[in-house]
């Protein structure tokens, strides 16, 4: 499970082929690398996706 409660990975998302770059959660993310970048439908990887640190 997850290490403090409230507190959920999430991931600066950049689509190789429109450039939109909003962060995004783990069920965001999940849906986007299944159907595509939200904006254009790009199918985008893994690779498209760096976690986010919290400070």
């Amino acid at each position: 499970m997850s290490g403090k409660a409230g507190t959920e990975t999430m991931f600066r998302f950049t689509c190789p082929a429109c450039e939109m770059s909003p962060i995004v959660d783990a069920v965001i993310r999940a849906d986007m690398l299944a159907n595509g970048c939200y904006l254009c439908g790009t199918q985008v990887s893994e690779s498209a996706f760096r976690e986010v640190c919290e400070e």
